[in-house]
């Protein structure tokens, strides 16, 4: 790659795979990382100055580099079934927990002004409460999260009961083992750099601009921000373990 082709002027997205040696994996280890926003490459570098005094003052003569802890910062946007441990430190998925879907339920429950009454369902609808309630004057129903909220200016006796009626859907979670339960996992990582660049031969046009292949300690800094202008990102830091057996291939045509 000499400096006059256009491939030699790097803009480039990412990849990044990881090889958690699970078990039952068999002949597919590797995890896909899905949407990746950013990867950033620090070396880690630290170093040591050494002065020499002339004078009453002291002059730098040496600021050796001792050590390095090369990692990379991941910043992705997908949060897929298969990735959902590594993203919360989890020891891995449990099995799923559903909500069983329920038509014309019941359950009664005694109203307090200013209060919220959790119904312990998601997503409801058909909803209703007796006793000449009227929604929206009386109660307030927070379908999605399964809250009904009695505003202050309710005509609810204090502490009368009341019977609601709901529907809600089935609904199947993904649960995740303890968040903070494995904060390092070892294993192996595969990073790619690709770009638009087209390579010499048509048949390399989808070929990466860089592999970088190493063993891995991966952990999780932040699972994101929850807010309404931009989409939820998790952070990972992979610590390259042995830069020794860290391979790094760069596309030359």
């Amino acid at each position: 790659m000499d400096y006059d082709q256009v491939a030699s002027k790097e803009r480039l997205t990412g990849r990044a795979y990881f090889n958690a040696g699970l078990a039952n994996t068999y002949d597919c280890p590797w995890l896909d990382l899905g949407n990746i926003q950013m990867m950033s490459l620090d070396y880690g570098i630290k170093r040591k100055e050494h002065y020499k005094a002339r004078r009453g003052a002291l002059i730098a003569d040496r600021f050796d580099a001792y050590s390095a802890t090369p990692r990379w910062s991941i910043t992705g946007d997908e949060f897929t079934t298969a990735t959902l441990f590594l993203i919360f430190l989890g020891d891995g998925l449990d099995a799923n927990t559903t909500q069983a879907a329920a038509v014309g339920a019941t359950v009664t429950f005694n109203g307090h002004k200013g209060g919220v009454y959790d119904i312990g369902k998601f997503a409801v609808y058909n909803w209703s409460i007796g006793g000449g309630m009227v929604s929206g004057v009386d109660y307030i129903m927070d379908a999605g999260p399964g809250k009904v909220y009695i505003p202050l200016t309710s005509g609810w006796v204090e502490g009368a009961p009341h019977q609601l009626t709901y529907s809600c859907p089935q609904i199947i979670w993904n649960m995740v083992l303890p968040p903070l339960s494995n904060l390092n996992r070892n294993g192996q990582m595969q990073i790619i750099e690709e770009d638009d660049s087209a390579a010499t031969s048509p048949s390399l046009v989808a070929a990466p601009k860089t592999v970088h292949d190493f063993p891995v300690s991966l952990s999780t800094d932040s699972g994101g921000d929850t807010r309404v202008d931009a989409f939820k990102e998790y952070k990972m830091i992979a610590t390259i373990t042995d830069p020794t057996a860290w391979s790094v291939k760069k596309r030359n045509t």
